[in-house]
């Protein structure tokens, strides 16, 4: 579960430079409760993960 969540932020991150620049801002509106859950368990990027290959094209 840790790392679904973790991956999660690294999907963000994505859209943040790829799509929108404030679009960590606007998951963190929308989904409050994702964020608080995650620092309340310290759940944090594992580096090891990447995106698909398209995706970092």
């Amino acid at each position: 579960m840790r790392r679904f969540f973790g991956y999660g932020f690294i999907i963000i991150d994505w859209y943040d430079k790829m799509i929108r620049d404030d679009y960590g801002k606007i998951a963190k509106a929308n989904w409050p409760n994702n964020f608080e859950f995650c620092k309340k368990y310290g759940i944090q990027k594992n580096p090891d993960d990447k995106l698909p290959k398209i995706m970092q094209d």
